[in-house]
């Protein structure tokens, strides 16, 4: 195995009968983060992009792209670095317009660096947004990569999912970045890829002091009101399946010749870790106990049952952004490759807002066509990997 001398090398707290304890670790973080409209400023007649354009109401211009670019990389660099410095090994994005707007923020101060790199492929989806994966190439290698086409019930265009293989420091890792469709969307309620419109027809707000506050570690807690009732999630939950489904294939597939591949399910799905295309699609387990040999394990269903979310709507907050592992993680006793240490929200205090109407909300970009000074509706997530360093 190749050795990495700048590594942060980590002594693990706590002791496993099958390690001496002197053993030494390494970490790498992977995450995901939803940057909520990363647009250029150059109208794409492709797309449905006319928002994001210098002559649009929103008047967006070379400054406020340059803005937008500066607050994402602010985020991302800052994810993790208190359980290693060098920060993201491997992080997926989405709402992203094209290759331009990675390359752009990959060379921020905040981020050039880091030499992140990036997969990125375009999709048929008439809003013209993307999922992506930036990854450091000292922590990894791409091996080979491909866009998954996800066939909606009415052939509507969608997000592809992509699927990232690679040598994450000697043990093969696969990635697979999902953007499933909204809740609904449009004047067409069958526009099911339309966020903006989605949000705006999911009912009216239920005032701000229904959300409850900040956990600095872990996110947001959630309001009391989950039982709301949402036709709009009713009505676009075939949508979903539909993603849930072709997901599923790709890891089944996968499974299929490598039993005991390790993947990485991440993305904004859409839907919270007791939704049915998480639970009883993918068959996400909250224990890992409960996880088969060809299951899988969803840590941020243990942060929604506590009462934690990644966004918020309509005084109700929800877990739409996940990062799901297959059971070979899960062995905290194998001294060959990577295993899941530990799963976090990145809830810190600038990324939510600390008064106002939306107090207690993430802290957006936008506030309707005037800049909001923001960051994203979603907060990130990430995860803690550790392995053995090699004697």
């Amino acid at each position: 195995m190749k050795f990495i001398p700048f590594f942060l090398l980590l002594v693990i707290s706590f002791v496993r009968a099958q390690h001496n304890t002197n053993n030494r670790y390494i970490s790498a973080i992977s995450g995901f983060y939803n940057l909520e409209n990363l647009f250029d400023t150059i109208n794409d007649p492709k797309i449905n992009d006319e928002e994001f354009l210098p002559e649009s109401e929103k008047k967006y211009n070379s400054a406020a792209y340059s803005r937008k670019l500066n607050h994402m990389a602010k985020v991302i660099r800052g994810i993790g670095i208190e359980h290693n410095p060098d920060g993201l090994a491997l992080l997926g994005v989405v709402e992203i317009e094209n290759e331009q707007v990675l390359q752009d923020l990959c060379a921020t101060d905040s981020l050039k660096d880091r030499q992140y790199r990036y997969v990125h492929y375009q999709s048929e989806d008439e809003r013209g947004i993307d999922v992506g994966l930036l990854y450091q190439p000292k922590y990894f290698t791409v091996l080979a990569s491909y866009p998954h086409k996800v066939s909606l019930p009415d052939l509507h265009p969608t997000r592809d999912i992509l699927l990232v293989k690679g040598d994450l420091v000697g043990d093969t890792v696969i990635v697979l970045v999902n953007h499933w469709p909204s809740r609904r969307g449009g004047n067409n309620s069958f526009d099911w890829n339309n966020k903006e419109k989605a949000y705006n027809s999911r009912g009216t707000r239920v005032s701000a002091d229904r959300v409850t506050g900040v956990n600095r570690q872990n996110g947001v807690e959630l309001s009391d009101n989950r039982d709301v009732q949402n036709n709009g999630e009713e009505l676009t939950r075939p949508a979903r399946a539909a993603a849930a489904k072709a997901c599923k294939w790709l890891i089944d597939s996968i499974q299929g010749i490598q039993p005991h591949a390790k993947i990485i399910i991440m993305g904004d799905l859409n839907d919270d870790p007791n939704s049915a295309s998480v639970q009883d699609i993918l068959q996400a387990k909250e224990t890992e106990t409960e996880v088969p040999v060809s299951g899988i394990f969803n840590p941020m269903a243990h942060y929604f049952k506590q009462g934690y979310g990644s966004l918020a709507f309509n005084g109700k907050w929800n877990l739409f952004d996940q990062l799901l592992y297959t059971q070979p993680f899960l062995d905290k006793a194998q001294t060959n490759g990577w295993f899941l240490y530990s799963s976090h929200i990145y809830a810190r205090d600038f990324l939510i807002n600390q008064k106002g109407d939306y107090k207690g909300y993430p802290k957006r970009s936008w506030a309707g066509n005037s800049w909001n000074d923001g960051y994203s509706d979603h907060l990130p997530v990430y995860s803690i990997l550790v392995r053995v360093l090699p004697q």
